[in-house]
């Protein structure tokens, strides 16, 4: 297989904090106005194209349910790791989410953000803007680091600002339907390699999803999928799971215990739905769908 340029996913990015701004997770509003949110779903969405030559704005309102969609995977995943108790955490592309800046306001928590050096450098830059308008102070217990989630030597070097004395926790939002089944074994090993280098751990992650989840979606969804794919070079949703028994036989293979439980269930109140206006009987629909995934390693 030739070399993938992993690079070009990085746009999605800025589409994942366009939708963010819309709730009230912390800095979300900062993130998108510094990076070009906005610019990036135009870049998309221009590609888009219906038969009946139909133009959709960029916040249509089929679309508009990305904006609950993610603030509820952000959210989810902080509960987890709340409820984790686990005070390590190593998130894997963490694009612009600024949850380990929010989060490592706790001095008792130690946050890496991983991502591709692209994403990092202009991260750094927006970091230092957020750090003078908010006074926030540096405990030396946030870290951005380049590392691709696929090479396993760049993880372990990324961790080795942590104490494998205590456990960790792993968490990745956004990463999986990106990639191929043998990228997302990879993906597994690797998780489970670095866990079993520190006093135990868990892996936290939104992203394993069902062939009826992708496929129960609107035209103009698809079509937006198709534009993604087109930009990034990356087919998304290339390799789902027939069901959540086949996700759990998937992770027992490379090691891990796993359960799900409901995003909303694990989510703060939601914001973005009354700001955007979400049909009630659309929130419904995709509540029940949302999934969280909690892997702990077999002994």
């Amino acid at each position: 297989m030739p070399d993938l340029d992993y690079s070009k996913i990085s746009i999605t990015a800025k589409v994942v904090a366009y939708y963010r701004q819309f709730s009230d997770i912390p800095f979300a509003s900062d993130v998108s106005d510094f990076i070009g949110a906005r610019e990036a779903i135009e870049e998309i969405t221009k590609t888009l194209a219906f038969e009946n030559g139909e133009q959709k704005e960029i916040f249509a309102e089929e679309i508009k349910i990305y904006a609950p969609i993610l603030e509820m995977r952000y959210k989810s995943v902080v509960g987890l790791i709340q409820k984790s108790g686990i005070n390590q955490i190593l998130e894997l592309a963490s694009g612009f989410s600024l949850r380990g800046l929010s989060m490592a306001k706790n001095k008792n928590i130690s946050y890496v953000e991983t991502d591709l050096s692209g994403i990092n450098a202009e991260k750094n830059r927006l970091l230092t803007v957020l750090q003078k308008k908010y006074d926030i102070g540096d405990f030396g217990n946030h870290h951005i680091i380049s590392a691709n989630a696929l090479d396993r030597s760049q993880l372990e070097q990324a961790t080795t600002v942590l104490n494998q004395k205590k456990p960790i926790a792993i968490v990745n939002e956004g990463l999986i339907p990106y990639l191929s089944t043998n990228e997302l074994s990879n993906l597994a090993q690797n998780i489970r390699y670095v866990i079993s280098q520190f006093a135990g751990g868990t892996w936290i992650t939104p992203d394993f999803t069902t062939t009826s989840m992708t496929a129960d979606v609107s035209e103009y969804i698809v079509k937006f999928r198709q534009a993604i794919s087109g930009t990034t070079n990356r087919q998304i949703y290339q390799d789902t799971f027939d069901s959540e028994e086949s996700i759990k036989n998937f992770l027992k293979g490379h090691g891990f215990n796993a359960h799900y439980s409901s995003q909303v269930d694990e989510a703060s109140p939601l914001i973005s739905p009354s700001r955007v206006n979400v049909k009630p009987q659309d929130l419904n629909h995709i509540k029940a769908q949302m999934k969280i995934w909690t892997a702990l390693p077999t002994r």
